[in-house]
C-alpha cells in the first residue's frame, strides 16, 4: 500500500489510553535507529516498539509539529504483538514515514514515533466478534522539530 505522509501540527497534547481506547485511541511509543539518509533501511530500524512503564494507566501525544502517516489494518491481524512486534502495515507506514523525512531533508530532533490505534466511535459499544471485523485504524507520528 501506498502511504501518504503529512505536515501535521497538534496545538493541544491528545491523551490516549495505555492498554484500551478511551475515546482517543491506544498510544504506543517506539523508536526508529535509522542512519541519517538512508534510503534502504531494515523495518526493525524504522520501528521498534518499547514497553512504557506498566504502571501508566494513560499516555501523550504531545503537542507539536510532525509528519503524520494513517493506515489501516486488516480485521483478525494485531498492531502491535504480545512479544512487541509491529504488523507488516505498521513497519511500511514507518518506512514511508522515513523516506518522508529524508525527502524535505528534515533530521528528526529524536528517535521517537508514535503510534496511535484508533477504534471508531460507531464500533466501541457492539460485540467483540464484531471489532474483530472491523479492522484497526492506525497513525504514526514523527516529531520535526
Amino acid at each position: 500500500m501506498d502511504y501518504i505522509v503529512r505536515n501535521l501540527t497538534l496545538y493541544q497534547n491528545i491523551i490516549c489510553g495505555a492498554d484500551q481506547d478511551n475515546g482517543n485511541g491506544i498510544l504506543y511509543t517506539c523508536s526508529a535507529s535509522v542512519s541519517k539518509r538512508s534510503m534502504n533501511p531494515a523495518a526493525e530500524e524504522c520501528l521498534a516498539y518499547q514497553k512504557k512503564d506498566c504502571n501508566l494507566t494513560e499516555n501523550i501525544l504531545p503537542a507539536g509539529t510532525y509528519l503524520f502517516v494513517q493506515g489501516y489494518i486488516q480485521p483478525g491481524i494485531q498492531a502491535i504483538s504480545a512479544a512487541g512486534i509491529p504488523a507488516q502495515e505498521l513497519y511500511d507506514a514507518a518506512l514511508a514515514l522515513w523516506l518522508e523525512f529524508v525527502w524535505q531533508e528534515i533530521t528528526p530532533p529524536d528517535s521517537t514515533v508514535y503510534v496511535r490505534l484508533l477504534v471508531p466511535e460507531e464500533i466501541q459499544n457492539i460485540s467483540d466478534e464484531q471489532k474483530k471485523s472491523a479492522g484497526t485504524v492506525f497513525q504514526l507520528y514523527r516529531r520535526k522539530k
